[in-house]
């Protein structure tokens, strides 16, 4: 095998390779071993035709495709390791000639990580990212841990729902007094001023008592995704059939040693004040990092193969789809 190497671009290189006839000759038979099985010739069984028959019954061009794809699989990536090229894509192979006698000489344009020059970095100015870490910090994590350990408790009869309650309703909606998929539920639970129904749905429940009905007005988003939905407006006919209530735990010893292995609070808040300073800093110097390297990479000229960039789009596009399949 012999080739030439040509850098073209800052990230293309060029191969022009040719194959020895002795070299080809070792990938057509190859070829003819993994194909023989489609070769029937009369006088012999299905795949039992020698190597020599076959050529001069079906022409030595019935091997070329797989022979091909041997040959250049066995060069090409020989060629990569041994001039230790970057590649970064399949490269674009141009077969120019192929013969039993003369061998195989293609052409591959190689996509490649691109050479660039580093700025000169003394004196470059690099954003900083900082907010102050203070105890409020910690007193909001300290809260955090109690919402998660709270609990939920019916409310006195006869009283109303408020934002932050837990209610357990029934509704049926319409739109046009035509339903809707999905515009009707039995025993629904809902935490009032969570947002999870559109415009202000969760808002016209408040001060409703257990027992109590209602009709509560919305209207869709123009963009809901649903062609029969989509800003238009809705009723749902709404019963209240529970309250609760949040009840959070006192933040003292004995809830420090509930949810932690430490038996008082003052030691429960060290270890998280330790741990968030921990986590800040970090943050900090990552942040300081990518500022610093967003600057260099905006005065750096680099000529990005489009391999690469194609690359990227595909990864964005399959994140995309993976998380709207969450949703």
């Amino acid at each position: 095998m012999d080739y030439k190497i040509e850098k073209i671009s800052s990230n293309q290189m060029k191969l022009e390779v040719t194959v020895s006839a002795e070299e080809y000759q070792a990938s057509l038979k190859k070829s003819f071993e993994k194909n023989r099985e489609m070769f029937q010739i009369q006088g012999f069984r299905k795949g039992k035709a020698p190597y020599e028959m076959v050529k001069r019954k079906f022409g030595v061009e019935a091997l070329y495709e797989d022979a091909d794809n041997f040959s250049l699989n066995d060069s090409y990536f020989k060629i990569v390791e041994e001039n230790k090229i970057e590649s970064v894509d399949y490269p674009q192979i141009d077969i120019t000639d192929r013969s039993e006698e003369e061998g195989l000489k293609y052409t591959a344009i190689v996509d490649v990580i691109p050479e660039f020059v580093l700025p000169e970095i003394n004196g470059m100015e690099v954003p900083k990212h900082d907010h102050p870490f203070s105890e409020t910090d910690v007193d909001n994590e300290m809260e955090a841990m109690r919402e998660k350990n709270s609990r939920l408790l019916s409310k006195a009869d006869g009283s109303a729902a408020e934002k932050g309650d837990h209610v357990s309703i029934d509704f049926d909606g319409t739109v046009d007094g035509v339903a809707f998929d999905g515009g009707a539920s039995q025993d629904f639970d809902l935490e009032l001023g969570s947002g999870s129904f559109i415009g202000n749905f969760e808002e016209q429940l408040e001060g409703l008592k257990v027992g109590e009905e209602k009709d509560v007005v919305v209207t869709f988003p123009e963009a809901y995704g649903v062609d029969e939905l989509n800003g238009k407006e809705a009723i749902f006919k709404v019963k209240l059939n529970g309250i609760k209530t949040k009840e959070l735990p006192e933040l003292n010893d004995e809830f420090a040693s509930e949810v932690s292995e430490f038996e008082t609070v003052e030691e429960l808040r060290g270890d998280l004040h330790k741990r968030m300073k921990e986590d800040y800093d970090k943050h900090m110097e990552d942040a300081a990092r990518e500022s610093a390297l967003t600057a260099l990479v905006e005065k750096t000229d680099i000529d990005v193969p489009n391999a690469l960039v194609e690359r990227q789009l595909d990864n964005m596009v399959k994140d995309l789809v993976q998380r709207l399949s969450y949703q």
